[in-house]
C-alpha cells in the first residue's frame, strides 16, 4: 500500500470517554484485532502519553485471554473498527495524577503474524486529557 492508502488510527474525547477509530483508507481489505485491549504483552492498543517532556509507560498488566481467529475482523477498504476507552482507566493502567497530559493511541499487535493480520504500527492524533484530584 502506499502510505496515503495504509489504515489510520485517529482519537477524541468527549465526557470522559476516549474514542480510538482504526480507518482501512487502502485498496485492499485488512485484518486487525477487534478487542483493542490495554495489555503490554499481548494487547494491541497503548497510549503514548507525555507531560513536560516526560513520558509515562503503562504500569498496569490486565491479563488477557490469549487471541484467537475470533478476535480479528476484516475491514474492506473504507471500513472502520473502533473502541471507546473510559479516560479513568488510561488514567489508571499508567498511574497518571492529577493534571493535563497529551495523549495519543498506538495500534500495535504482537501476535498478527500468528493470524496473517495487521503487524504494522499506527500512530494517532494527539489529544489533552485533564484529571483533576476527586477531592477538588
Amino acid at each position: 500500500m502506499k502510505a496515503d492508502e495504509s489504515p489510520s488510527l485517529f482519537i477524541s474525547q468527549k465526557d470522559g470517554a476516549v474514542y480510538v477509530v482504526l480507518s482501512n483508507l487502502g485498496n485492499q481489505s485488512i485484518k486487525v484485532r477487534r478487542d483493542y485491549l490495554l495489555d503490554r504483552l499481548f494487547g494491541n492498543l497503548l497510549f503514548d502519553i507525555r507531560r513536560k517532556g516526560k513520558t509515562f509507560p503503562e504500569t498496569a498488566h490486565i491479563n488477557p485471554e490469549m487471541p484467537t481467529e475470533s478476535t480479528y475482523l476484516v475491514l474492506a477498504p473504507g471500513q472502520i473498527g473502533g473502541h471507546v476507552v473510559d479516560q479513568w482507566l488510561i488514567k489508571a493502567a499508567y498511574s497518571l495524577s492529577s493534571g493535563c497530559y497529551t495523549v495519543s493511541a498506538v495500534y500495535r499487535d504482537s501476535m498478527a503474524k500468528d493470524f496473517s493480520a495487521f503487524d504494522g504500527e499506527l500512530r494517532s492524533n494527539s489529544i489533552e486529557l485533564c484529571f483533576k484530584d476527586a477531592n477538588m
